[in-house]
């Protein structure tokens, strides 16, 4: 259900006292700190561009999560206005016990401890959509809050839509009809994208490097929209296009790539493969969807890998997960070097390449790395996933009926600087988004584990100690399943 009107208006004067609390409170400066995910970096940049035409001087430090560790880390910073933004409201106890001489921000749409109350204590102040009754999980991103947050200090930062809807898409809220933006990703921020003239809106195939990749990597690479059989096989895509006919090259030895395409190839690319996802389980109207919403960035012409809204999300979840977030922020602040662009297509490529490899396992080896429970399908990534992927893994299989059709995907691996400790994340089968929240469970079973989660209703995540993985799969499910009956 989209949020009412009254919804909306209620989370937007929440924006119109945070803005005054910031502007009460920051005395020239501040530090930002944000997550390490494509949403996290669109934020912070979105608050960095802010700052900047405010000429306020200011710090950015991304993190991969928000525990007392990192919290630590924050209290010995000097201790300038502090703004949080895809964290914070999961840990506002830890910030009350911890940073009780700041000035704080929090900037979330995770759902937070307290869903009554705004903590604006004087201290304190945190805008996040699920306290006006708004699903933080479909209708609006951390990158969406704060750029409605920046909209608020000054109509000028208007021009910054852009980088919001690239953070909704790449924490995947384009759930909509036909991959589209919804609730006030659509009608606020979305609309201001297209108004700025930054984003076009078209219907198109949803398959990546449309206009970069040759046809058969669009498909073998296809992480947003994975093809069971396809994905991370390139052989198996490479027969599958000479069966309906489709040459692969161009008249000088070049691959074609989507956009070569004619009309009439792209029609029978779009059948056969609808035809052949039903026939491996997948409902038509799921496998409609490889045609759908497409965003596409118009300043990015001379950047193909970057025109796509999908692809640019990729790219920043790429650059945070394999450490080089600052290379991300710079990207979204403008950086188009030579250097920088080449850097970034190495990297995306190499990124693909793991994914598909870990699909590849999981769809030919299941046995070797995953189990299922009575409501789980489990991926037991130690020693092999790396860490910052698990998450995306998790989102891909609990996207593919025809891996598991278990209600929810539940990854765990090796912390990479504590081997006494596992990352979990778990993601929701589209068939079940309405009936579970991740979040609760995850909260209640790592606290029993003696760890710490949560996150959104679809998408939650924590660590424990990883001797407790037993009991914390067994709770888990349990708590999973209180929720199915």
């Amino acid at each position: 259900m989209i949020s009412s009107p009254e919804k909306i208006k209620s989370f937007l004067q929440n924006v119109k006292e945070a803005v005054e609390f910031f502007e009460e409170n920051v005395d020239g400066r501040c530090n930002i700190y944000s997550h390490i995910d494509c949403d996290g970096l669109t934020a912070a940049s979105i608050i960095a561009k802010a700052m900047f035409r405010m000429d306020i001087e200011f710090k950015v430090r991304i993190f991969k999560q928000l525990t007392e560790r990192e919290v630590n880390d924050i209290k010995n910073d000097d201790r300038s206005f502090t703004i949080l933004s895809d964290f914070g409201s999961g840990q506002v106890d830890i910030l009350l016990k911890k940073l009780k001489d700041r000035k704080i921000l929090i900037l979330d749409h995770h759902e937070p401890l307290d869903k009554n109350s705004k903590l604006n204590s004087g201290k304190i102040i945190q805008v996040n959509p699920h306290l006006h009754g708004i699903n933080g999980a479909l209708e609006i991103s951390a990158a969406g809050v704060t750029y409605l947050f920046a909209r608020e200090l000054n109509r000028k930062n208007k021009d910054l839509a852009w980088l919001a809807v690239i953070g909704a898409i790449g924490d995947r809220q384009d759930k909509g009809e036909k991959g589209s933006l919804v609730g006030v990703n659509h009608e606020l921020i979305l609309k201001d994208a297209i108004d700025t003239g930054l984003v076009q809106e078209k219907i198109d195939i949803r398959l990546y490097g449309a206009d970069t990749r040759p046809i058969f990597k669009s498909l073998e690479y296809s992480i947003h929209i994975p093809i069971p059989g396809l994905i991370g096989d390139e052989t198996a895509c490479i027969q599958f296009l000479r069966s309906m006919g489709i040459k692969l090259e161009k008249e000088d030895g070049s691959f074609r790539t989507l956009s070569d395409l004619t009309k009439e190839e792209k029609r029978l690319l779009v059948s056969s493969l609808i035809r052949y996802m039903n026939s491996i389980g997948i409902d038509m109207k799921k496998a409609e969807n490889i045609i759908g919403k497409v965003y596409i960035l118009t300043r990015e012409r001379d950047f193909p890998s970057l025109r796509n809204a999908v692809e640019f999300s990729t790219v920043l979840n790429i650059c945070g997960r394999l450490g080089m977030p600052s290379l991300g922020i710079s990207i979204c602040l403008g950086d188009r070097s030579e250097k920088l662009m080449r850097k970034v297509d190495q990297i995306a490529i190499e990124y693909r390449k793991k994914l598909a490899e870990y699909l590849r396992k999981i769809t030919k080896e299941p046995a070797s790395i995953a189990y299922e429970t009575k409501y789980l399908f489990v991926i037991d990534g130690r020693d092999f996933i790396d860490e910052q992927l698990i998450g995306t893994l998790a989102s891909i299989v609990s996207s593919s009926p025809t891996i598991t059709t278990k209600p929810v995907v539940l990854g765990f691996t090796y912390k990479e600087d504590d081997k006494s400790l596992v990352k979990i994340s778990s993601r929701i089968s589209p068939m079940y988004e309405n009936d579970i929240s991740l979040a609760e469970a995850m909260s209640k079973a790592t606290a029993e584990c003696g760890g710490r989660g949560g996150g959104h209703s679809n998408a939650a995540g924590g660590e424990i100690p990883a001797d407790k993985i037993p009991k914390f799969v067994k709770l888990f499910d349990k708590y999973i399943g209180e929720q199915v009956i």
